[in-house]
């Protein structure tokens, strides 16, 4: 139960995190647009790459935010991680040193993710409820035994 309240905050502060970076990225935006108007030429290239820059930066942010939560969830379940040495999944990062999951491999990865959980869940309602039933037939049969026994002590001679 407490796993599931700390995978819960963890996925609250996961998401907090990647909204502030996409506030960030619409506010380089909103500054790259308004930088822009009445600039030409080489004035104009250099705000264009610095924003650019600064966008493909925030985006490897929020990509290395998913792959570094998605990878722990998985290490905890003990998922294997798709194999990091193709393209297919991975990403070569310019800003962090090592490899992001990409779109296919973030859906692969999560998909997995809820497969695990999904059989374990299954497992645990599975296990519950053989055990309520086990402690229903205990519980059935000491009351039936204990009707037996006051019957048997009604029946014996009073003295």
């Amino acid at each position: 139960m407490f796993y599931k309240i700390s995978e819960s905050w963890k996925a609250y502060r996961f998401e907090r995190r990647i909204s502030k970076l996409f506030k960030k990225l619409d506010r380089v935006n909103k500054e790259f647009l308004k930088e822009k108007q009445g600039k030409y030429g080489t004035e104009l290239w250099s705000i264009e790459h610095e924003a650019y820059h600064e966008y493909k930066q925030l985006k490897e942010s929020i990509y290395k935010a998913m792959t570094d939560t998605l990878t722990l969830r998985a290490r905890r379940l003990f998922i294997p991680l798709p194999d990091t040495t193709t393209e297919q999944f991975w990403e070569t990062s310019e800003f962090y040193n090592g490899r992001l999951l990409n779109d296919e491999g973030i859906a692969e990865l999560r998909k997995n993710i809820r497969e695990e959980e999904k059989a374990r869940t299954q497992f645990m309602l599975l296990v519950v409820g053989g055990l309520t039933g086990l402690l229903g037939t205990v519980a059935a049969c000491i009351s039936a035994f204990g009707n037996i026994f006051a019957i048997y002590l009604s029946h014996l001679p009073n003295k």
